[in-house]
């Protein structure tokens, strides 16, 4: 299975965009974005996501952009070939809490990242 989300808007638009990408293998999962950041994800996290994906509503939450507001564009591309696209904005939908919640604070270590290099 492969969750990717993008990170975009914000006050900054373009300057703060992000990029990450999840591979789960196994009992495993790796994290990996832009500029060489990479991690491996502790089983906790693991089980988070994994928990949060089963829970993901099954159509697109109702919400709206807001200005300066980031927006995340998550796949989930599922071993059976399903593709599952959401959007959410700064404030999470119902069933998207944990998810959006995981991908702000991995947001915040690629962010970290990028800017030390």
């Amino acid at each position: 299975m492969k969750f990717t989300f993008i990170r975009s808007g914000g006050f900054a638009g373009p300057a703060t965009a992000l990029k990450g990408e999840v591979s789960f293998e196994g009992g495993s999962a790796k994290a990996t974005s832009d500029f060489g950041y990479h991690r491996d994800l502790a089983p906790e996290e693991i089980q988070t996501l994994q928990s949060s994906f089963m829970h993901l509503p099954q159509q697109q939450p109702a919400s709206r952009p807001r200005p300066d507001q980031y927006q995340y564009d998550i796949t989930l591309a599922w071993d059976d070939g399903r593709v599952q696209n959401l959007t959410v904005y700064g404030d999470a939908s119902p069933g998207t809490e944990n998810l959006l919640d995981w991908v702000r604070h991995e947001c915040d270590r690629i962010w970290t990242h990028r800017t030390n290099q």
